[in-house]
């Protein structure tokens, strides 16, 4: 039997969520695992981010070996639940409490309002909050490409994350975004996203770069430009001047940016949350969709990096010098808890 094996602060750490899998995995494993031992595993745990045990169990379990109980405080039908044998969860109104003789509404709302972004997983069983954790994507509205009001978009950018791992690690990714300012709307064209090494990025930006420049200058009154971010040191600004070179002669153009990445979702969700954002139809929109609704417990978050800077840079003008803190715990709990609304009017 597995109790909680990470706690909130703990599940916030890639190398604390290691650890348990890591242990589970070869450590736990061969728990009672002799030939004709009626083995059972139990994990009992509050979920807390998308790759906490619970999620890695899931996740590994494609011969379906596994039964799962959800019990959320709240009742949500969307949370599938199994009989174990022992009984499923009964309820069948949404929003009908788990234990209403010992946590009434009022207690629930309180124990909400103290546990803030944390209430989700602590009380739903979700990593984060049915629509979304800091990005609401079910505020995203869906259109199909011939819906793309290509009269109205001045602005085009592809905004690019570069990483340098073939076959694993983090994903290389690029976002295109447009910006039609008579609508007020921010329009997700496209994503490219790969595990690639560090040749076939340079290839990957430069066939996009070119791809992307032939197409949208045949638009009239459409700027388009590809943007990525140089990465700090010596080697980032040796790197960056590759991407400048290969691409000489297209609009292209390098961000230094220092804000640490909480803080640059932010713009970009409120815009979100405004119901500013529509999403073209596209065989990719799942992965960033998902990546997007469990930020900042999703387990990767190059698609979110690539669209906060593409949106930054089609809404801005100048680049983000916002101050680099990633100790600072006070502004990442104001950010969860916190929407600052504003409208793309005011820009």
């Amino acid at each position: 039997v597995v109790d909680d094996p990470l706690n909130v602060k703990q599940a916030e750490r890639l190398n604390e969520r290691e650890y348990v899998i890591d242990w589970w995995e070869r450590t736990m494993s061969s728990r009672g695992a002799g030939k004709g031992l009626n083995r059972r595993r139990l994990i009992l745990m509050q979920r807390l981010h998308q790759k906490d045990l619970s999620g890695h169990v899931i996740e590994q379990d494609t011969s379906r070996r596994w039964s799962k109980l959800v019990l959320p405080m709240e009742f949500d039908p969307d949370l599938k639940s199994e009989d174990l044998g022992l009984g499923k969860d009964p309820r069948e109104n949404e929003g009908e409490l788990l234990w209403p003789e010992m946590f009434d509404h009022e207690a629930v709302s309180e124990g909400k309002r103290a546990l803030g972004p944390d209430a989700s997983g602590q009380y739903q069983q979700r990593p984060t909050a049915k629509g979304g954790g800091i990005f609401r994507v079910d505020r995203i509205e869906p259109i199909t490409p011939e819906a793309v009001p290509w009269g109205e978009i001045r602005k085009v950018k592809r905004a690019w994350d570069k990483a340098a791992t073939a076959g694993g690690g983090c994903y290389t990714a690029g976002v295109l975004m447009g910006y039609a300012p008579k609508l007020q709307k921010i329009y997700i064209l496209d994503v490219v996203r790969g595990q690639w090494d560090v040749n076939e990025v340079e290839d990957r930006i430069a066939l996009h770069c070119r791809m992307d420049t032939n197409r949208f200058k045949q638009m009239d009154r459409v700027h388009y430009e590809t943007v990525f971010e140089q990465e700090p040191g010596a080697s980032g600004i040796q790197a960056a001047h590759e991407t400048l070179r290969r691409n000489r002669g297209k609009m292209i153009r390098a961000i230094k940016a220092s804000a640490k990445k909480i803080t640059r979702y932010q713009p970009f969700a409120n815009s979100v949350y405004a119901h500013e954002v529509s999403i073209a139809d596209g065989a990719w929109n799942y992965d960033l969709l998902e990546e997007l609704r469990f930020i900042p417990k999703s387990e990767f978050k190059d698609q979110a990096d690539s669209a906060s800077l593409a949106y930054f840079e089609l809404v801005n003008k100048g680049v983000m010098t916002l101050p680099d803190d990633e100790d600072d715990e006070d502004a990442l709990i104001l950010l969860e808890q916190y929407s600052f609304l504003y409208n793309l009017r005011s820009q």
